[in-house]
């Protein structure tokens, strides 16, 4: 059950890693709520403390001060084992580097994340096999990531990220491995599935060509946000 308007809430984050007994904000007091169905562009360079804040918000990493909510369930103090379950059941992740597996084919890539879930294998091949389709892949279905192009891998990355269903997909510089054309075809891709899906989107990147598929663009620099634009009249980041 939905329990806030908010899919995600960072209230006054910072976190700071020690290196050889120095302390090093990555975050400097970070506040940020994000909608439900809202495509979110973190922007910012490289050092900015994007990745950071994703894996913060993807529970993946804990906060040095100040708390985050995913779906009104604050991550602070839970345990290992319930950030696990947390991120299983409301999280998906898209990466730079697409993190397929070499020796799975396109449709066991995707089902990977449920592969131990208790949903028997013929609905988890439907599902998966769905979504491949759904991104345009379904004449690759039993094609490995070596036999798949840089655009295609990223699609069977985006469907993996979609199988458990959602609410939040993550996605860390999701354009950067892809040359211009096909990383547009990605952008209006993930834009199409937020809007028919109404699932949200958090996209770290520095790539301009984002910001023209976001709903709202939240800029990064040293760790702190400078700023922040409504860009899509309509967006679910207007709403009150």
């Amino acid at each position: 059950m939905e329990s806030s308007e908010f899919v995600a809430e960072v209230e006054g984050v910072w976190k700071v890693y020690i290196t050889r007994g120095a302390s090093i904000p990555a975050l400097r007091g970070v506040s940020l709520r994000i909608r439900r169905g809202e495509f979110l562009c973190i922007m910012g360079p490289s050092g900015s403390g994007k990745t950071t804040l994703l894996n913060l918000i993807g529970g993946l990493d804990s906060t040095s001060k100040g708390r985050i909510l995913i779906d009104g369930i604050d991550l602070t103090g839970l345990s290992t084992s319930e950030l696990s379950r947390l991120r299983h059941s409301l999280m998906g992740y898209i990466f730079q580097s697409f993190n397929l597996i070499s020796v799975l084919n396109a449709v066991e890539n995707v089902e990977l994340p449920l592969i131990f879930d208790p949903i028997e294998g013929e609905e988890l091949r439907t599902r998966a096999k769905a979504l491949l389709e759904r991104v345009g892949l379904g004449h690759r279905l039993t094609h490995r990531p070596s036999e798949l192009s840089g655009g295609e891998q990223q699609r069977v990355a985006v469907s993996r990220a979609l199988i458990s269903n959602p609410h939040i997909v993550l996605a860390d510089e999701p354009t950067a491995n892809l040359d211009g054309k096909t990383g547009r075809e990605i952008l209006e891709l993930m834009k199409k599935l937020n809007r028919e899906d109404k699932v949200s989107f958090i996209i770290a990147t520095h790539d301009r060509r984002v910001t023209e598929f976001a709903d709202r663009v939240v800029n990064l620099i040293d760790g702190e946000v400078v700023g922040e634009e409504i860009v899509k009249e309509g967006s679910p980041a207007l709403n009150k």
